[in-house]
């Protein structure tokens, strides 16, 4: 099937969409919001129901009126039963589910694709992921249509090292096909995105041809800020704040919250003031840290919240937390948030790590090894003392911020899209 291209018309596949909510949607939702700025049509392929645990509908009041959502059936189980239908399927079904339960979806988004282009050609495909069957969908639709293909990686899917950590047993007997999919679609695009210069160094590796792939960063919303929701939190505590969800391994708290039981048995001050704010899904095996340590009275979690109340956190703080334990090539979508709010960030990281850069060339960060339990609780309890003092602040920095804003990214995305589609 070849098609009529118009000009300016994107089919956008991302399967996670709001009303979906969580630091996956972010990015999606504002190229959206801003790339009819930049001259270009998004027609977004989405599923028809939300299928992830976290809602945030208000995302949906900025997706610019007149936007065509298409919304095709999925059999996948929502967030809460997929554990459960992983389960089932165990054994001789599990091919089903490879690269991941999103296949469940190509039965009504191929179809919904093709008819979305013949009613409406449009001039490039564009798929987002994880969940990384979307590159799958995308490449299928690139093969079908001969249409320009790009690919934005939000993670790196089989080069990612933690990705196989977290796939034990029984799934890496598909490592070979999950690898052979990822190749053939980025064999297919004509462009692929990657969120820092670290992935873009892996794909080189692994896949040779360095101008196919092209950096284009997370990033903030300004006006994300101007109308945050912010809680009502008691002026006389020191509020450390960490948004995001602790599921994966590399964000588990658990050498933070040692320290912060070592910071307030050594510091009584910072025991009266600390108060620690988790913002997002907080993990079971955190949660038995907190109790086990006895860390009640500092240890706030406050759990999902929409993101408007999120950055609301966020412009609260008197300082943010980010951990990344295990992959310093990992820089977390949060981070650029944390810049926007241009606030101090504890950031707890392996040595090297692209996000200590990150911070550094904002000047709002502190860096401490994720496994030196006293560096960080002596780390605590000096941003304590400046906060008590009134010098905790973070130099004002417009100009080296700008480049993480979301416009400023979209702007690129549609460069992109521009070049593949000359």
């Amino acid at each position: 099937m070849v098609v009529d291209k118009v000009e300016s018309r994107v089919l956008f596949i991302s399967h996670i969409f709001p009303p979906d909510g969580g630091p996956g949607v972010q990015r999606s939702a504002k190229f959206v919001k801003y790339l009819p700025q930049m001259g270009w049509d998004p027609v977004v392929l989405t599923t028809d129901r939300a299928v992830e645990r976290v809602r945030d509908a208000s995302l949906l009041a900025e997706i610019p009126p007149g936007t065509s959502i298409v919304r095709a059936h999925t059999m996948e189980p929502d967030d809460d039963w997929r554990g459960v239908v992983r389960y089932l399927i165990w054994g001789p079904l599990t091919p089903l589910s490879v690269p991941d339960l999103g296949n469940w979806w190509f039965p009504w988004a191929i179809p919904a694709a093709l008819r979305e282009i013949r009613r409406r050609p449009v001039a490039v495909i564009y798929a987002t992921g994880s969940p990384y069957s979307s590159h799958v969908l995308g490449a299928i639709l690139k093969a079908r249509t001969g249409l320009p293909l790009v690919l934005d990686f939000r993670d790196e899917w089989t080069i990612d090292p933690l990705y196989w950590v977290q796939r034990r047993g029984y799934w890496k007997l598909f490592k070979p096909v999950e690898s052979w999919m990822q190749r053939w679609a980025v064999r297919k695009a004509d462009r692929v995105i990657l969120v820092t210069d670290s992935a873009l160094q892996a794909f080189v590796r692994a896949y040779g041809d360095l101008d196919k792939f092209v950096v284009i960063r997370n990033g903030f919303d300004e006006p994300d800020f101007e109308h945050a929701a912010a809680p009502d939190l008691p002026e006389n505590r020191f509020h450390v704040v960490y948004s995001g969800s602790t599921a994966e391994l590399n964000s588990r708290p658990a050498g933070f919250l040692q320290a912060v039981r070592e910071a307030v048995d050594r510091s009584a001050s910072l025991g009266n003031s600390l108060q620690i704010h988790f913002v997002g899904e907080f993990d079971r095996e955190s949660r038995e840290w907190v109790a086990r340590l006895q860390l009640e009275t500092y240890v706030d979690i406050v759990g999902p919240v929409s993101h408007r109340k999120s950055v609301g956190y966020l412009t609260s703080a008197d300082v943010l937390l980010l951990i990344s334990r295990l992959i310093p090539t990992r820089v977390a979508g949060k981070a650029y948030e944390y810049l926007g709010a241009q606030k101090p960030v504890l950031a707890l990281t392996p040595p090297g790590a692209e996000v200590v850069r990150l911070f550094d060339q904002a000047g709002v960060g502190y860096w401490v090894d994720p496994e030196d339990i006293t560096g960080i609780a002596n780390t605590l309890i000096g941003l304590a003392e400046r906060w008590r003092s009134g010098g905790l602040h973070v130099p004002s920095n417009s100009a080296a911020l700008r480049q993480f804003t979301r416009r400023y990214l979209t702007a690129r995305l549609a460069e992109v899209l521009d070049t593949v589609t000359k």
